[in-house]
C-alpha cells in the first residue's frame, strides 16, 4: 500500500499482482526501461549544468560522461542493443565518479584563486557544490539500484515471476523517493510515516509489501 498526504485526503494505492500479465512486446519494452531512461535523463539534466558551470574553468569535463549516459540511452529502444550493451553499465557509476573527483579538483584550485569573486561566479560555484553533492549522495546510489535491477529484468524469461526480500525492495524505494524529493523545489521532504513529518509541505509515504511469506513477494521483475 502507498499512501501519500498532503493538505487534503490522503490518496491510497493497493496494487494486487495475482494474474499474469498480457503485454505486447512494445509494452514490455517500455516497463522494462523506463526507470532506467528517468534516471538517464535526470542524470543528463544535472551533470549538464555541472558542465555548464564548469565551462569557466575547463569545458571538457563531463564530455565522457554525458557521451556514455547518450550511448546508453540511445540503446534503450530494443532490448537486444541493451543486452549487448550491458558490460557498459558498470562503468556508468566509475566513470560519473572519476569526473566529479577531478571537477572537485579543479573548481578548488579556481575558487582559491578567486577571492573577493563577484556575486555571479558565487551563486554558480554554490550551485556546482550543491549539484555535486546531490549527484554523490543521492543520484549514484540509484545508479547502483537501477543498474542492478535492469540487468536482472534482461538476464530472465519475460514471464519470470522473482523473490525478492520486502526489507530491501522498501529501502531501495525510500532511496529513489529522497533522491526525488532532494531534486525538486516543490515538496521540502519526504518522510515515511506521519509522525516524523516536521513541516506542512513534506509528502508523507508509507509503504507496506506483503507476500505469502513473511519478509519476501514474488512479482515480475519488470516492475
Amino acid at each position: 500500500m502507498l499512501q501519500e498526504e498532503d493538505d487534503s485526503e490522503p490518496v491510497t494505492k493497493i496494487i494486487s499482482f495475482d494474474v499474469d500479465l498480457q503485454l505486447t512486446e512494445e509494452e514490455k519494452t517500455r516497463l522494462i526501461f523506463h526507470s532506467f531512461t528517468n534516471l538517464l535523463n535526470v542524470l543528463l539534466d544535472v551533470i549538464g549544468k555541472c558542465r555548464a558551470c564548469l565551462n569557466m574553468v575547463d569545458g571538457g569535463i563531463f564530455d565522457e560522461t554525458m557521451n556514455l549516459v547518450t550511448t546508453i540511452g540511445k540503446s534503450l529502444s530494443s532490448i537486444p542493443d541493451t543486452i549487448a550493451l550491458l558490460y557498459r553499465l558498470p562503468f556508468l557509476k566509475e566513470k560519473i565518479t572519476a569526473e566529479i573527483q577531478q571537477a572537485k579538483r579543479i573548481f578548488t584550485e579556481f575558487e582559491k584563486t578567486r577571492t573577493g569573486s563577484s556575486s555571479g561566479v558565487q551563486t554558480i560555484s554554490k550551485q556546482l557544490w550543491k549539484d555535486i553533492r546531490y549527484i554523490e549522495s543521492s543520484l549514484l546510489p540509484i545508479v547502483d539500484i537501477r543498474t542492478k535491477e535492469l540487468t536482472q529484468r534482461l538476464s530472465l524469461p519475460g514471464d519470470a515471476w522473482v523473490m525478492y526480500k520486502t526489507e530491501t525492495l522498501r529501502y531501495n524505494m525510500e532511496t529513489v523517493l529522497l533522491a526525488v524529493a532532494q531534486g525538486t523545489t516543490t515538496v521540502s521532504g519526504i518522510v515515511f510515516s506521519e509522525a516524523k513529518r516536521k513541516n506542512p509541505s513534506d509528502m508523507v509515504i508509507e509503504m507496506e509489501f506483503k507476500g505469502v511469506n513473511e519478509g519476501t513477494i514474488h512479482f515480475p521483475p519488470v516492475f
